[in-house]
């Protein structure tokens, strides 16, 4: 696919810095204009109910891992809620700029409950798909990791920084489009990691192997020119 580029005549000025141009009908938009953050913890009323458990080391590279259950009543204090279809993210160094970002899907009871150090975003005139990826773009994650406060080796993004973010905002079609090509390509470069891993492990292989024969003197390697 030949990427093709919007023609000047069709963008405008954002009035936003880091957006600069942006298309004509897209609008500019706080975050806490589209998303519920953080959402309340007392939308769960049956404390005898099981729901995931979810450690932070269990959510990355957009997988929520649902693999621990226990009873809200022995996590509903002292850690983060969220539900199915939340975005969930990590707020603390280094886990924020490494990506540890999913949305949360086909959880028990539609209840999940983490650690203190995720922000839980919940879209409301959004496509919850494009707000992931919009979670994901450089700048938000670089003027996030600036903003970060707390002693070295335990910062995080203040909530604040996300409810005054300001985004361009396509129509629904258009959200619809994005996230529709994202997805493909996601997939594609998923298929491609898998591979070139698949061959690394092959190389590996190889080179012990290699190494076993030469240094066991399986390979005749007295004729073998040193340079």
């Amino acid at each position: 696919m030949i990427m093709k580029y919007r023609d000047k005549s069709e963008m405008k000025d954002s009035g936003v810095e880091w957006l600069g141009m942006i298309p004509v009908g897209w609008e500019v938009k706080k975050l806490k204009h589209l998303l519920e953050i953080n959402p309340l913890k007392s939308e769960v009323v049956d404390m005898n109910i099981n729901c995931n458990f979810v450690p932070m080391n269990k959510i990355h590279n957009s997988i929520v891992q649902t693999d621990e259950i226990k009873k809200v009543k022995y996590v509903y204090s002292g850690y983060t809620y969220f539900k199915n279809n939340d975005i969930v993210m990590a707020k603390v160094t280094p886990c924020y700029e490494n990506g540890d970002i999913a949305i949360a899907k086909d959880l028990v009871n539609s209840s999940a409950f983490s650690t203190t150090e995720i922000n839980v975003f919940r879209a409301k005139n959004v496509k919850t798909t494009f707000i992931f990826y919009v979670l994901q773009e450089s700048h938000l994650v670089n003027y996030g990791s600036s903003h970060m406060t707390g002693v070295a080796g335990l910062k995080r993004v203040p909530t604040d920084y996300f409810s005054e973010f300001k985004i361009a905002l396509p129509c629904n079609l258009e959200q619809n489009i994005i996230e529709e090509f994202l997805e493909r390509k996601d997939k594609a470069m998923i298929t491609l990691r898998n591979k070139i891993k698949i061959q690394i492990q092959k190389l590996k292989q190889a080179k012990q192997s290699l190494i076993s024969e030469a240094v066991t003197g399986k390979i005749d390697l007295r004729e073998w020119e040193i340079t």
